[in-house]
């Protein structure tokens, strides 16, 4: 009889984590991102600011990115801001991947693969991003003034958000001869457009070190290779109609870090690269089961070697540790 309950027991407890492994999933990631210490490039920037607060270099404009950094210096202890930032990152994104895509286990596999080591260095552009990515399913909805509303939200947080807005109008109206002459149009005058971003002022201190920024890294080149297995099996499978005005607004975001730099355009790419978590389980639910398992499982594995890959040159993600092991006072940084 102890033997039927222990197995009955233990039957029990497989299918509750069956039933509830995304929730499972979405907390595990929570937990290893709000509590985590110095994981991620601009980790050390970010603490500093805090207590340097109130004079922090960020624009006028972002005034809840500015509310988080008083709540964090006036309690004294600055892992607060990873943890505001991190819980405001996950209840958009998360939320954003249920609500849009067929499949949110491949879903946020992906997210995992291309997304989560990105977010763990940008802090408060991760939080931008996660906002108007949110506003997908308003851009879906043709319902512009809700997107744009999400896309003022972000911009609160981050200035950057402002050219978010263009995937509304890629989504709803663009076509193949539209999508060709938008991207000739943007390879050809960069640098006008970058002259008058100048003038503007919006993210100027990245257009300032743009001379001196690569046209993109290898994980870049990687993704665009990740894109180009997707496109064939749409295409294999008459699928690509589906999800076309998902690759423009993806190729746009791949496009972008090569005619405007690393910095400049790597930024801005973060909104648009963001949907490739949408588009790889659209693409994946016309396939077979040991496709999409083997290819969850590469891109799994394409995470952990890009972790490997980071331990080598910089060491900015790894190793892992928690603020629940530091003196938050005197923390101690490793050198990246």
């Amino acid at each position: 009889m102890t033997t039927n309950i222990a197995v009955y027991g233990n039957n029990g407890f497989c299918r509750l984590v069956k039933q509830n492994k995304n929730i499972l999933c979405s907390v595990f990631i929570i937990l290893v991102t709000i509590f985590r210490f110095d994981v991620g490039y601009d980790y050390p920037v970010y603490y500093d600011m805090v207590k340097s607060y109130p004079t922090i270099n960020i624009g006028p404009g972002e005034l809840l990115s500015r509310f988080c950094f008083f709540l964090a210096h006036e309690s004294k202890y600055p892992p607060l801001l990873f943890i505001l930032f991190g819980i405001l990152t996950y209840m958009f994104n998360l939320n954003a991947l249920k609500l849009n895509s067929v499949d949110f286990s491949v879903a946020i596999i992906s997210y995992i693969a291309f997304i989560y080591t990105t977010d763990l260095s940008n802090v408060r552009q991760s939080v931008a991003v996660a906002i108007c990515f949110y506003g997908f399913k308003y851009i879906k909805e043709h319902k512009i003034l809700k997107y744009l509303f999400f896309c003022a939200l972000a911009f609160l947080f981050h200035q950057s958000a402002i050219f978010a807005i263009p995937i509304y109008f890629i989504y709803n109206y663009f076509n193949l001869p539209i999508f060709i002459a938008t991207i000739l149009f943007i390879a050809f005058a960069a640098e006008l457009l970058l002259s008058k971003f100048s003038e503007i002022g919006i993210y100027s201190q990245y257009l300032n070190i743009l001379e001196d920024a690569p046209g993109g890294s290898i994980s870049r080149y990687v993704i665009i290779a990740w894109v180009a297995i997707f496109l064939l099996i749409d295409v294999i499978h008459r699928n690509l109609k589906k999800n076309q005005t998902l690759y423009f607004i993806i190729i746009v975001g791949l496009i972008l870090p090569i005619v405007f730099g690393g910095h400049f355009g790597g930024r801005v790419a973060r909104y648009y690269i963001i949907y490739i978590c949408i588009l790889i389980p659209n693409v994946l639910s016309i396939t077979s089961l040991r496709i999409r398992t083997s290819i969850c499982a590469l891109l799994l594995l394409y995470f952990m070697s890009f972790i490997y890959v980071d331990r080598i040159n910089t060491s900015a993600l790894s190793p892992y540790k928690t603020i629940l092991s530091i003196d938050y006072k005197s923390p101690h940084f490793k050198e990246k």
